[in-house]
């Protein structure tokens, strides 16, 4: 699996950051995102400006690889991706399955949550909004095991220099294992952050 890492660039004014978010706001508003009714809405408008520079950067891009928490991030995406019919794969903690066990029962539910990346992805349920997002558009949620994510997390420190948290390698987890197999020639983005994390325990 070939990675190509992109950065938002040091030029991106707060004006730019703004646009973005307005652009994103719009797309929610036009899809009549379920989000605003359970509080995400600013979140989810914040978040799917991700999407939108992954557009801006990834010329073709195909489906965006990210990992779920309560969904305030995954709704706004999943929103902006409908617009550009991108496809989402949303990745969990097998510990931690707050959409994957609500997408198999039909309806919101509480899940016991027991994972290394529960400091980000330990919501013990997911929102309404992220639910309907994912029952509406062509979504697949995936769940890995903790041993993969501290692999796919070394393994963006060794090749990439990339220190991120336990809970976005959950995505590249999810494409290592092949738990997500990509098509052929499928161009695939990878939400990461660098947030929740401490970067000590990188260094042998």
């Amino acid at each position: 699996m070939r990675c190509c890492v992109f950065r938002r660039p040091s030029q991106d004014r707060p004006q730019c950051r703004l646009s973005r978010r307005g652009r994103s706001a719009r797309t929610l508003r036009r899809h009549d995102c379920p989000a605003s009714d359970t509080g995400h809405g600013p979140t989810s408008a914040g978040a799917g400006t991700i999407l939108l520079e992954f557009v801006d950067a990834v010329a073709g891009l195909d489906t965006i690889v990210l990992a779920v928490g309560a969904g305030g991030m995954f709704s706004g995406i999943a929103a902006v991706a409908d617009h550009f019919g991108i496809r989402v794969v949303g990745t969990e903690p097998d510990g931690s399955r707050a959409l994957n066990a609500a997408l198999a029962a039909g309806t919101v539910l509480d899940v016991d949550v027991d994972s290394i990346a529960a400091d980000s992805l330990g919501a013990p349920r997911v929102s309404a909004a992220a639910l309907a997002w994912a029952e509406a558009t062509d979504v697949r949620s995936v769940v890995v095991d903790d041993e993969a994510i501290v692999r796919a997390r070394r393994q963006l420190w060794e090749r990439h220099r990339l220190v991120v948290e336990h809970g976005s390698a959950t995505g590249l987890a999810a494409l290592a294992t092949r738990a997500s197999q990509p098509r052929d020639s499928e161009r695939i983005g990878v939400v990461l952050c660098g947030a929740n994390t401490d970067p000590s325990d990188l260094v042998d």
